[in-house]
């Protein structure tokens, strides 16, 4: 039965909750009004969606996926259930006594009930599913053939989501560029994939890393910038994706300024193609046209007689 639960104003300004959508905020919500005293509920994806979510068009199981993988809520089984766990539920609730007195039927989470769960081939709490194996490297215990496929060691690529894939070749790609050793956790990763929910590439990403760094070269006073939390931002990322294309002025010694004659990335390499054939086009169209200047880089150079 729904009950009825605190928000704090905490909740609006927290970051980490930011890189969620909308969706998935409100649908972290509405798991507190159906989980029980101790913030644990029976995992039942179309029920939950019918629940919380009636009248919008949404996955609930890639919202369990992200929210687990932010560490909001925990997947456990018992007995051949699935349950979810709501973390730090009890810091921020208060149930009422009555509901308390009254107890609950659902099993209460524990490290050892963690279980590797497979929702459309993506495994949450991956570094549980190792323990799924016995010493002696016999089956898995009973309760994971319940859930096809979802202890298998080492998820099929073919069907991981493509956005966990890209977040990894975008967190490379910018080891490669600055020298660096990030690594593929969750806190890297999360500001990866929330920019390609947004709707951008994963070459649009890489783009931006190639701009910065040409514009952060080393010793740049800005180059410690050069890192997932600060170039993935919502609010950077999109100031950074929107100079892309621009002229990149760097500062040296004497306090004068050169044009970095270096790639720009792929939108940048773009656009300088484009201007590049434009400017060709206008040379020909003037020789064929008996205009009689030939222009090289938009300068006329020299007279035909």
């Amino acid at each position: 039965m729904p009950r009825s639960r605190n928000i704090k104003y905490a909740f609006f300004t927290n970051d980490q909750l930011a890189e969620h959508s909308p969706i998935e905020r409100l649908f972290f919500i509405g798991l507190w009004t159906i989980a029980d005293h101790k913030g644990e509920l029976e995992w039942r994806p179309k029920k939950i969606k019918a629940l919380l979510l009636p009248y919008d068009e949404c996955d609930v199981e890639e919202i369990a996926i992200n929210l687990d993988k932010s560490g909001f809520i925990r997947t456990y089984s018992y007995e051949g259930k699935m349950y979810v766990n709501i973390t730090n539920f009890l810091s921020h609730q208060n149930p009422h006594k009555n509901e308390r007195d009254k107890g609950s039927d659902i099993p209460g989470f524990t490290e050892d009930a963690a279980q590797a769960v497979d929702f459309k081939g993506v495994a949450i709490n991956r570094d549980k599913i190792e323990s799924a194996q016995d010493k002696n490297d016999s089956d898995p215990a009973d309760s994971c053939s319940l859930i096809p496929d979802s202890c298998s060691l080492i998820p099929d690529k073919k069907t991981m989501p493509s956005k966990l894939d890209g977040a990894a070749e975008v967190i490379s790609h910018l080891n490669l560029k600055t020298g660096s050793n990030f690594q593929h956790v969750e806190s890297n990763n999360k500001f990866v994939r929330a920019r390609i929910r947004e709707g951008r590439t994963v070459d649009e990403i890489k783009s931006v890393i190639d701009y910065k760094c040409l514009e952060w070269p080393a010793g740049h006073s800005c180059r410690k910038y050069l890192r997932p939390s600060t170039l993935f931002n919502s609010e950077k990322f999109n100031q950074y994706f929107g100079q892309l294309g621009q002229p990149i002025t760097q500062d040296i010694n004497n306090g004068q300024s050169q044009q970095a004659d270096k790639e720009l990335g792929a939108v940048g390499r773009i656009n300088a193609t484009i201007d590049a054939r434009a400017r060709e086009r206008a040379r020909i169209e003037d020789l064929q046209s008996g205009r009689g200047h030939i222009h090289q880089g938009g300068t006329i150079v020299e007279e035909i007689q």
